[in-house]
């Protein structure tokens, strides 16, 4: 699939940091700073670029109206917004809407890349048409079509809980995927991780999977279903615990290939930058679309 020419208008640091470095590894982008920077350039400079992403780390309602019209002049040109924490419940709330996609920093992998993946006119016609049609937000479904099944494919699921990664099971199940649980003996994530790093008993029925995994050449992903933590417990996992963390991930890559994710009921930026450091390459927080995060699991963090 060639390279899309993006443009990329609004800042690209803290939470944006991953989604823009993730899309120039795969898409040739260009940043300005703000809206009235681009809407500065000629309009054939405007014109040489198929898809447009804001950043939008507050909600700025007169921002909001410049991009509604933008996309009400030209609606078959492709417009997003990746938003921060701050548009939290935007949906429901506020009296001026957002029009186009409006994605938030953590659906990089099963939301932004996807979209930005469309690489046909019929695509973006599609896409707005069914902005006239659906009351819905149709980029939060997921379309059966869209993900293929493999016998190939085999989670490990690390929790103390099964019942929070429900929302993932019946999507693996449809789609041919083994999955297996391990358990930690509780539920706070700091102990978790802990635990993963350092506990015998626990690396051992992780290292057996990943070992019958590598015999049977299957394509392996882990998702820790870990909560979020607090500032000061991230900052003493990164200061007492991120060297062990990352040696074990590596250990474990020594057995097999695998993804490591984490599967988030609520996403926080920090903790996240620290799980990149340590090995962590995907992350997953609802609402989302596992069809999307399926077609991309190459995609690198």
């Amino acid at each position: 699939m060639p390279a899309e020419h993006v443009a990329w208008i609004g800042p690209h640091t803290g939470p944006f940091e991953w989604v823009f470095h993730t899309c120039s590894q795969q898409h040739l982008v260009r940043q300005w700073p703000d809206a009235d920077r681009w809407n500065a350039e000629s309009l054939s400079v405007r014109a040489s670029f198929s898809k447009i992403v804001f950043s939008l780390p507050r909600r700025d309602r007169v921002l909001v109206e410049q991009i509604n019209a933008l996309q009400r002049e030209e609606p078959i040109v492709s417009v997003c917004g990746v938003l921060s924490d701050l548009w939290l419940g935007y949906r429901r709330s506020g009296t001026t809407k957002l029009l186009v996609p409006g994605f938030y920093w953590w659906n990089l992998q099963d939301q932004i890349l996807p979209w930005l993946n469309q690489a046909s006119p019929s695509d973006s016609i599609q896409l707005y048409e069914s902005k006239l049609s659906s009351s819905c937000d149709y980029w939060q479904r997921s379309r059966s079509s869209s993900t293929s099944s493999s016998d190939r494919a085999y989670t490990l699921i690390l929790t103390d809980n099964e019942r929070v990664a429900s929302p993932l099971l019946p999507i693996m199940s449809a789609n041919g995927a083994r999955y297996e649980f391990l358990h930690f003996s509780g539920g706070d994530p700091e102990k978790q991780l802990e635990q993963f790093a350092s506990c015998p008993v626990f690396g051992a029925q992780l290292a057996r999977n990943l070992k019958i995994a590598m015999q049977e050449n299957l394509d392996v992903t882990i998702w820790w279903c870990g909560g979020a933590m607090e500032t000061q417990s991230v900052e003493m996992v990164q200061r007492e615990m991120a060297n062990r963390l990352s040696q074990k991930v590596c250990e474990l890559k020594r057995l097999a290939n695998f993804e490591l994710g984490w599967f988030a009921t609520l996403a926080d930026y920090e903790q996240w930058r620290m799980l990149r450091e340590v090995g962590f390459t995907r992350l997953l927080a609802q609402p989302f679309r596992i069809a999307g995060l399926w077609a991309n699991a190459s995609a690198s963090a």
